[in-house]
């Protein structure tokens, strides 16, 4: 019986609302009502304005934890991610130096997040992604690699190659030399026969 009440509810309100809409205008310019007008037009503050959504009361907050930075070198210069980019047949040798400790470190937390997957820690090939079915990488610290330029290196971590994607996307143009440079040293230690291992 409950089912009957409520069907015939229903049906007396779409032929109510069928009615009202052949009755009423076709076009209006008056606005429809709204419920919760905040969700379209929030709420704004200017940045160096007065907040009292946090906790310290200001609009413009400090970067979160672990937010990584341009580099302050690269400020004070005035040179730019383009900077760092070869032109096309241009060789060149790698901006940053090997006793550069900063660019050494940058360019480790570089291979680690994004070579190391594949290549390994230590360069080999033997990264985690192999063991799931992904062929294997060639060695960075055997072969080619180790006779390949700085700026061939740079052009395949930018372009891709064969298996590997590029990653002109990802990585930066500074922190790809930076990674380079990492390699370099991967490649030392196993020239010197410590295995890639510091």
């Amino acid at each position: 019986m409950r089912r009957v009440v409520l069907n015939l509810a229903l049906l007396a309100g779409i032929v109510l609302f069928l009615a009202l809409r052949m009755v009423g205008p076709s076009t209006t310019q008056q606005r429809n009502i709204e419920f919760f007008p905040d969700m379209a037009r929030g709420l704004r503050f200017n940045s160096f304005s007065a907040n009292p959504v946090f906790e310290n009361g200001a609009t413009l907050q400090p970067p979160v934890p672990g937010t990584l930075r341009i580099d302050t070198f690269e400020w004070r210069s005035g040179r730019g991610e383009s900077d760092y980019v070869p032109a096309i047949g241009e060789e060149r040798d790698n901006p940053f130096q090997a006793g550069d400790a900063a660019a050494m470190e940058r360019g480790q937390v570089v291979y680690e997040a994004w070579c190391l997957p594949c290549h390994g820690a230590t360069g080999a090939g033997d990264g985690p992604v192999t063991t799931r079915g992904y062929p294997e990488p060639p060695s960075l610290t055997l072969g080619g690699a180790v006779d390949m330029s700085d700026t061939l290196l740079f052009q395949i971590i930018t372009l891709g190659g064969f298996e590997m994607p590029a990653y002109a996307a990802q990585i930066v143009p500074s922190d790809r030399w930076r990674s380079i440079l990492y390699l370099r040293e991967l490649q030392r230690r196993e020239a010197a026969g410590a295995g890639g291992q510091p």
